[in-house]
């Protein structure tokens, strides 16, 4: 009797099935490296900007500019951090950009606004409006919005309060 060589049924079955396992594991790893990447890159944004509104607000004792009656302040809008210089010889720009926000890949962040008086705001904005209805609003913090998906991080924590 001749015998034939080949895989049996079973061999083929339990095969395929630790391949299967494998690339399951892969693909969930490679889904969690890619959402602690882009966690990464918006806790450096958010610092980024939260330095710079701080900046901002410590330079204002020194802006001319601002009128001496609203010193120290925050700054009113977006678009005055991109426009306004530091006021110290050969002062750059407060902000080049304003930073993509990853969870989104657009420029779509939350904006936390204080009137001085109690009064708060919240405001998502984009690169078509970056600034509060109110005149008397000072962006004081930014943060990621609300309808964000997933809602929480990693590490369990919702990414509106980083």
């Amino acid at each position: 009797m001749k015998r034939v060589r080949g895989f049996t049924l079973v061999e083929v079955v339990v095969v395929s099935a630790l391949i299967l396992l494998a690339s399951l594991v892969a693909f969930h790893t490679a889904e969690v490296v890619s959402q602690r990447e882009k966690e990464e890159r918006m806790r450096y944004a958010l610092l980024e900007l939260r330095a710079t509104l701080d900046s901002f607000f410590q330079d204002s004792y020194q802006n001319p500019a601002i009128l001496e009656a609203d010193k120290p302040r925050f700054p009113l809008s977006i678009h005055e951090l991109l426009t306004t210089k530091r006021p110290v010889a050969g002062g750059s720009f407060y902000l080049r950009r304003l930073p993509l926000n990853p969870m989104f890949a657009a420029t779509r962040w939350q904006l936390i606004g204080n009137d001085g008086i109690g009064g708060e705001e919240l405001k998502i904005i984009t690169d078509a409006s970056m600034t509060f209805d109110g005149a008397n609003m000072k962006i004081v913090d930014i943060r990621c919005p609300d309808d964000v998906f997933p809602a929480d991080g990693l590490n369990g924590i919702p990414y509106k309060e980083w």
